[in-house]
């Protein structure tokens, strides 16, 4: 099972949504804005990240070396700043903004 984390108002999150739902692929989207994340599961999909930091949008944050607890608890405690849309499953997760990043997730 793959977890889509995900906010309509997002394109990205539209058309990753759109190939996952084309490849018949088996999936649940969580629409981190409405049910946000805890600071337990955003630890478990950060360590899955190749590169922690992905997982903050925009770039006042990027010039810093957070932790992932403090990306984590940054993210807790305001859920905009989570990059989207990520895709996981038990052994990874990426930010999807691409394809191509989906299907090589998908190892298509």
């Amino acid at each position: 099972m793959i977890n889509l984390y995900y906010n309509p108002k997002c394109s990205k999150c539209r058309i990753a949504k759109d190939i996952l739902t084309d490849l018949k692929v088996d999936y649940k989207i969580r629409e981190y804005i409405k049910n946000p994340l805890t600071n337990a599961e955003l630890l478990i999909i950060i360590n899955k990240l190749n590169k922690p930091m992905e997982a903050i949008r925009g770039s006042s944050y990027k010039e810093h070396s957070l932790s992932v607890i403090a990306i984590s608890q940054l993210l807790a405690s305001d859920p905009i700043l989570f990059q989207r849309p990520i895709i996981e499953n038990d052994t990874k997760a990426v930010v999807a903004r691409s394809p191509e990043l989906i299907y090589q997730f998908l190892d298509l």
